[in-house]
């Protein structure tokens, strides 16, 4: 399958350019090679595609030395710009830690907001924390109880954990 996908990608296929990306960094079916990964999924997200764009940002969100996260910002603010919600939550996980951006807890809550009220788990899940913590959010337990509740629903460790927590 990888020889198919290398075959597919040197015929400027971005879908086949962006799964050798990510069978590289993760070592499926090949030898994990962080260096070719990041070559073939930056040339996928060169095509300026929501999901290339995220996939990229999110390898180079996990950079060893931190150094791309910066740049993952700039990726994922692309693609939650085109809609993807994983982007966004994404993205705002950034502003909330200040990672690669000045911190901003009010950003990360925008954010959040438009995948959590589509129902996105992990959205609803740091929505949640914000309004426990009172940070970026007023500080709202019943609130954050019902938003851990929804993303429980949907079999999110953390947010399981998260309304345990709350219980006791």
């Amino acid at each position: 399958a990888v020889d198919l996908l290398r075959a597919a990608s040197r015929a400027g296929i971005a879908m086949a350019t962006a799964h050798l990306g990510l069978c590289l960094m993760r070592g499926t079916g090949v030898a994990q090679d962080r260096a070719q990964a990041l070559h073939w999924l930056e040339q996928a997200a060169a095509s300026g595609r929501a999901q290339y764009l995220f996939d990229l940002a999110a390898v180079l969100e996990q950079a060893p030395d931190g150094s791309g996260a910066a740049q993952a910002a700039e990726l994922y603010a692309r693609a939650a710009g085109q809609g993807h919600q994983d982007a966004a939550v994404s993205l705002g996980v950034l502003y909330q830690n200040g990672t690669g951006v000045a911190q901003d807890p009010a950003r990360a809550r925008q954010l959040y907001e438009g995948p959590a009220a589509a129902g996105h788990p992990r959205a609803l899940n740091n929505l949640g924390l914000m309004h426990v913590r009172g940070e970026g959010a007023a500080q709202d337990y019943a609130r954050a109880a019902a938003l851990f509740e929804a993303a429980a629903a949907q079999g999110l460790a953390p947010a399981i954990r998260n309304l345990g927590v709350m219980y006791e």
